[in-house]
Order: structure tokens, then C-alpha cells, then sequence
């Protein structure tokens, strides 16, 4: 954690990917092929899903939290093919699959204020073309299209405004 004049305020652990939970009190990371959580407050981390004990060989580092820091929605890799999963942290971090697929996925999420739907881009089989989908993450579901966004463009990144009235895209087009 540092301050905003770039100085160092403490060191947490080693890992990659730290992302701050909404409501300021937990930062998510993963090390070792396990997603751990840091209590702010109580200056602890504790493993959500360890290593062994889920069944990704690669947990992805693009996850995102739900906007009631509740829950985490990430990606992982499967022996032969990828799932998105919402990951409950007051359950026992109990692993929701939501979706798997063999199609590449660059897998920024966002993840609407309401808490309805989840964004993420990844390939599109019809297009050729990496686009922005939306699935519920209340219910395992296949993701669709985002009717907002232009199929006519590839897009990398997707992240939406704190309102949700926004979507901030990216393209290499």
C-alpha cells in the first residue's frame, strides 16, 4: 500500500494483481496460483482459494469485485478449456461457475453498480473478433453480446462508470 506521494506506507505480501474491494476495507490479489484477500483494517491476509483446492491449473488476475464486496467474479484455466466463476468470500468461498468456453478471452470484467450483470470481452466465433459480452451473475448462464456495443470492432478492455450509465472500451481497431 503506498501513499499518494508515491511513498511506501507497508508492504502486504508478494503477488500480483491487488485490487481494492468498493468499500475501501479489502484488497484482493493472487500468489501461487491461489486468490487471497487482505483485511485493511485488521492488517491480515487470508486465502480465499487456495492452491489444490479449486480446479484452475491458472487463476487469472483480471478479477473484479462485486459492487457490495461480497464477491469476486474471475477467470480461470480448466485442462482444456477457461470458466468464469463468481467466488462467494461470506460463503466459504464457495466457486459459482458461470460459464466455460474454448474461445480466448482477454477477460477484463466489470461489473454493473446493480449487481445484474457482469461485462467481459472475449472472442466471438460469428464475428472473428474479440467483442464485449454481459452474463447474470446471479445464474450460470451463456454470455450474449452487449447490445450497446459495436460488433463491427474488435474491443480489448471494458470498464463502466460508476453510475453504469457509461462504458469505457477499448480497441485496437
Amino acid at each position: 500500500i503506498m501513499n499518494l506521494s508515491g511513498t511506501i506506507n507497508r508492504r502486504i505480501d508478494s503477488g500480483w494483481s491487488a485490487q481494492w474491494s468498493p468499500d475501501g476495507t479489502q484488497i484482493a490479489y493472487v500468489k501461487d496460483n491461489s486468490l487471497w484477500v487482505f483485511d485493511v483494517q485488521a492488517e491480515k491476509s487470508r486465502v480465499v482459494l487456495a492452491r489444490g483446492s479449486h480446479p484452475y491449473h491458472q487463476i487469472y488476475g483480471n478479477f473484479a469485485w462485486s459492487p457490495d464486496s461480497r464477491r469476486l467474479v474471475a477467470g480461470g484455466k480448466l485442462k482444456d478449456r477457461q470458466q468464469i466463476a463468481v467466488i462467494h468470500l461470506d460463503k466459504m468461498s464457495e466457486i459459482q461457475p458461470c460459464f466455460t468456453t474454448q474461445d480466448p478471452m482477454d477477460a477484463d470484467f466489470a461489473w454493473s453498480p446493480d449487481g445484474g450483470r457482469v461485462l467481459l470481452n472475449k472472442f466471438s466465433p460469428e464475428h472473428q473478433r474479440s467483442l464485449i459480452f454481459q452474463f447474470d451473475p446471479q445464474r450460470p448462464s451463456p454470455p450474449r453480446i452487449v447490445p450497446e456495443a459495436q460488433t463491427a470492432m474488435s474491443w480489448t478492455s471494458v470498464c463502466l462508470s460508476p453510475d453504469g450509465q457509461w462504458m469505457v472500451l477499448a480497441t485496437p481497431d
